[in-house]
């Protein structure tokens, strides 16, 4: 997960990678509660559905940093025009940026791991957001 890539660059003593402001907090919760954080532009997905579903034999996404990502048999989020992200690479398609006016964070958690942490941290960002990342408005839901 990707987690563990950020964490092995911190202990090596890489410097904390700043993308911007969403991306840099998205990142830190992960490395602090070890969970992989999926960032996507609500704008670049398309259709009313996401779907979390496992990856079929033979797909893969164009990732952030990497040409190809490979989906087959890993945790993998759908939407209408087709998978975008996983817990460990992001699609480059649905992918934040600058001009981003509307992020959905995901958290890949695990059915055993504690709801009131999450909760908590739902709380917290939609309460914040505004001031850190100058978001107009902020929302969290748990499933």
């Amino acid at each position: 997960p990707s987690p563990e890539a950020l964490l092995r660059r911190v202990l090596r003593g890489d410097d904390f990678p700043r993308v911007h402001a969403p991306v840099d907090l998205a990142n830190l919760w992960a490395i602090v509660h070890g969970l992989p954080v999926g960032l996507y532009d609500v704008e670049r997905l398309e259709g009313d559905e996401l779907l979390l579903r496992v990856g079929v034999e033979g797909e893969f996404y164009a990732g952030i940093r990497k040409p190809q990502i490979n989906l087959s048999g890993r945790l993998t989020l759908s939407d209408a025009a087709g998978p975008f992200g996983n817990p460990s690479a992001d699609s480059l398609r649905t992918s934040v940026h600058e001009g981003t006016r509307s992020c959905l964070a995901v958290v890949f958690a695990t059915s055993g791991y504690p709801a009131p942490e999450l909760e908590r941290w739902c709380a917290w960002l939609v309460e914040r957001a505004p001031r850190l990342l100058g978001a107009g408005s902020a929302e969290a839901a748990l499933i």
